[in-house]
C-alpha cells in the first residue's frame, strides 16, 4: 500500500510508540476510517428517518388541532345562539320591543 511520505512517517512513529508493526497500525487506521464512514452513513440515514417521523407527527398533530379548533368554533357558535335566544326571551318577559328597545305603552 502506498502512503504519502508525511502520512507514512506519522504511521511509523505511531507504530514505534505503541510497539506495533507498521501493518497493524495501518490496519487500525483503515478500520478507524471505515468505522467513520459507516457512522457517517448511519447518521445520514438516521437524519432522514427522524425527518420523516417528525413530518408524520406534525401532520397528525395538525389534524388533531384542526378538529379541536373546529369543536371550539362550533361551541362558540352554539354559545352565541344560546345568548341571543336567552336575551330574546328576557326581552319578551320584560315586554320590551325587540326592534326599538323601548317599553310598550301600558293601557290601563
Amino acid at each position: 500500500m502506498h502512503y504519502e511520505p508525511r502520512v507514512r512517517e506519522g504511521l511509523e512513529q505511531l507504530a514505534a510508540k505503541k510497539g506495533l508493526s507498521f501493518s497493524e497500525v495501518c490496519n487500525a487506521a483503515g478500520r478507524c476510517f471505515i468505522d467513520a464512514e459507516i457512522e457517517k452513513q448511519h447518521a445520514e440515514t438516521l437524519r432522514d428517518v427522524v425527518r420523516q417521523i417528525i413530518r408524520e407527527e406534525l401532520r397528525v398533530f395538525g389534524d388533531r388541532i384542526v378538529k379541536w379548533l373546529m369543536r371550539i368554533a362550533l361551541a362558540s357558535e352554539w354559545a352565541k345562539l344560546l345568548a341571543i335566544n336567552s336575551l330574546k326571551f328576557v326581552l319578551r318577559l320584560a315586554r320590551l320591543d325587540e326592534k326599538t328597545g323601548s317599553w310598550p305603552l301600558l293601557v290601563i
